[in-house]
């Protein structure tokens, strides 16, 4: 993560999809990522993406 920022300093992330059938795939890599960290979270059911991408994630954290 960029400017020494850790996994643990994120509290929430929006994760906007297209389609909720990624769902499964977005939770496993979302998963891997934070490991045993679990920030809250909200999936978004949007309209297409930018791109034709198939999930955007907004994450917000804490300075500690």
């Amino acid at each position: 993560m960029a400017r020494g920022l850790k996994r643990e300093d994120v509290i929430f992330c929006g994760v906007y999809t297209p389609d909720v059938a990624y769902w499964d795939e977005i939770n496993k890599v979302y998963a891997q990522f934070f490991g045993d960290h679990k920030p809250a979270r909200a999936i978004v059911p949007t309209n297409a993406l930018h791109f034709g991408c198939l999930v955007e994630i907004e994450a917000i954290r804490v300075e500690k």
